[in-house]
């Protein structure tokens, strides 16, 4: 089964200032590879400055997707360069006093991976690890009543994600809803495995 949901994600990669970006990355998992020791490795991460930028690394995502039999994932919550620097900066510091060195790419993508820009519209994902249509038009339909925006639907190799912006989780029960997680863009399951 292929998962490709390059198209849909184009109305969230909409910059407003050059610092904006998007952070991606190319993870394999053991969940797809049980011959791993560890749950997962990153294969490569991804700055995405907009659409056309992550077009412009599609073919290669896809490659190492299919080569590593790997899943592409993306935070849709878009990222500021310059805080993100900062944070990077704040987190090397915390490393030197506590006297902890660990690699300077994980810290990296550390960084990256949890810093949202403040004051910009932020995305949950209602994870559905089911494909069960008429549960994820129903919670689709109950977040769009609730904060009266418009969520998208995007496939997954088990069920759905559904973006949407927060909405008061009072009113909608709903166990996973992932406050700032990436949501899965490209994965060409291997069926070998």
């Amino acid at each position: 089964m292929i998962v490709n949901n390059f198209k849909q994600v184009e109305q969230f990669l909409q910059p407003i200032t050059e610092n904006d970006f998007w952070f991606g990355q190319i993870i394999k998992r053991k969940k797809d590879n049980p011959d791993m020791s560890r749950s997962e490795r990153i294969i490569k991460s991804y700055n995405i400055k907009d659409y056309e930028h992550l077009i412009y690394f599609q073919e290669e995502i896809q490659s190492l997707c299919d080569y590593n039999n790997a899943r592409f994932y993306l935070n849709l919550n878009v990222r500021d360069l310059k805080l993100c620097h900062i944070r990077l900066i704040q987190a090397l510091m915390t490393n030197i006093a506590q006297d902890t060195y660990s690699a300077i790419y994980s810290k990296v993508d550390s960084v990256l991976g949890s810093t949202m820009t403040p004051g910009r519209t932020k995305y949950w994902i209602a994870d559905i690890d089911e494909k069960d249509y008429n549960l994820v038009n129903e919670l689709k339909d109950a977040i769009d009543n609730c904060n009266g925006k418009e969520s998208t639907v995007f496939e997954t190799l088990n069920g759905f994600h559904i973006i949407c912006e927060p909405f008061n989780r009072k009113e909608i029960v709903f166990k996973e809803i992932k406050i700032n997680s990436p949501t899965l863009i490209y994965f060409n399951k291997n069926e070998n495995n």
